[in-house]
């Protein structure tokens, strides 16, 4: 993984930072997905599963990658950073 090449190691030999093979393991006993990237494998992630996944179905999107109409479809609380009430 590209990123954790940056992250001090120090983060790592707390335990603070768990890292997990599948991004959906991520997910486990989280309230809520904050995502914060425009990475390709995050454009189009199976919100099933992440509704079935996460203790609350939020998603914060800081970057504007979901309809907030197919979240609420869905099911999953979505706030778009930047976006305003719409």
């Amino acid at each position: 993984e590209p990123a954790l090449e940056s992250l001090p190691k120090t983060w790592l030999d707390t335990g603070l930072v768990t890292i997990v093979d599948d991004s959906y393991d991520a997910l486990e006993t989280c309230d809520a997905l904050i995502l914060v990237t425009e990475w390709k494998q995050f454009r189009r992630p199976d919100f099933d599963k992440i509704k079935q996944t996460l203790t609350l179905p939020l998603i914060f999107d800081g970057r504007n990658q979901y309809e907030p109409e197919k979240m609420s479809e869905l099911g999953i609380t979505h706030i778009g950073i930047g976006r305003g009430n719409q």
